[in-house]
Order: structure tokens, then C-alpha cells, then sequence
């Protein structure tokens, strides 16, 4: 009987070895980019309940300021915004950017968050027309008003805009 003989498998195991730890780094290189992007989505999504936060809270400051007798806080009012003429629509107060930046046309809200940037409410008084119908007969001569907030978040990736109409 001839003893048994051993296969030559010098220099495959390196190799082999090579290989499987080829395919666990992508693996780990895949998990570590997934989990980036997850972060980078759940900031943003953060940054914009922020942002929605604080239009809110500049939404409600401009109504309940309106409310109030006296009025504490001087709020710009301004006339309707722009009426489309002569087929051509322009812009209404809101759209403009620069009237976000002036204490004229819109108001800042007292800070009490810290967002970078403080939020704004803008508010345009209201022409009801005579043909504009109520629950009641006819529709009492109150103000009416358009109440316009707009909020950056945090992180300055997120502008969130909220409006309202109030009727006094």
C-alpha cells in the first residue's frame, strides 16, 4: 500500500482570503453610505419641522396681534396685494424676497428658538367684494385680513411659507 498523497494547495488560501475581504469592505462601504444618507434625510426632514414650527408660531403672533385692542406690536398693513392688469399677473407681496427683509412690509416675531434665521408674518388687508357670500345676510363690514409667515430652519436648507385669512 502507497501512503496517501496530499494535493498541492499552497498559495490558494491568500487568495481566497483576499477576496472575502474584498467583498466585506464594499458590503461595509455600501452600509456606512446607506446610513450617511439616512442621516442627511432625517436633518433635512428636522430642519423643515422646524422651519414649519416657526411659521406657525409667526403665523399666530400676527393673528393674535391683530386681535388685541390695543395693538402692542405695530403691524405693517398693507392693501391687497397686486391685481392681475391687462392680462399680465404680477407678483403678490409675499412673492417678493426683498419684502421679507423689510421691517416696512413685514414684521420679525420675538425670537425665542434660535433658528438662523428669525421668522417674518406680513399682513395685507382685505377688499371683500359685494358679491362675496357669508353665512350671514348680508356679510357684516369686518376687516379682513391675509396673514402671510414665512419661516428658514435651522440648517438654512428648508423656507416654509403659511397663510391665513382672518375676519374680524
Amino acid at each position: 500500500m502507497s501512503p496517501p498523497r496530499f494535493v498541492c494547495a499552497a498559495g490558494v488560501v491568500l487568495p481566497v482570503l483576499l477576496i472575502f475581504l474584498l467583498a466585506t469592505m464594499v458590503l461595509a462601504f455600501a452600509a456606512l453610505r446607506s446610513a450617511t444618507v439616512e442621516e442627511l434625510m432625517a436633518a433635512n426632514a428636522n430642519d423643515r419641522l422646524l422651519a414649519f414650527q416657526e411659521a406657525e408660531r409667526a403665523l399666530r403672533f400676527c393673528e393674535n396681534q391683530l386681535q388685541m385692542t390695543p395693538i402692542p406690536v405695530t403691524l405693517p398693513q398693507l392693501e391687497q396685494g397686486p391685481q392681475p392688469a391687462g392680462g399680465k399677473v404680477t407678483k403678490s407681496h409675499w412673492e417678493i424676497a426683498e419684502n421679507w427683509r423689510s421691517d416696512s412690509v413685514s414684521v420679525a416675531v420675538p425670537d425665542i428658538s434660535g433658528p438662523a434665521t428669525a421668522a417674518r408674518c406680513m399682513v395685507e388687508r382685505l377688499q371683500l367684494q359685494p358679491g362675496m357670500r357669508f353665512h350671514l345676510e348680508p356679510p357684516p363690514p369686518r376687516p379682513a385680513f391675509r396673514i402671510t409667515a414665512r419661516a428658514v430652519g435651522a440648517g438654512g436648507s428648508a423656507t416654509v411659507m403659511l397663510q391665513s385669512y382672518l375676519l374680524l
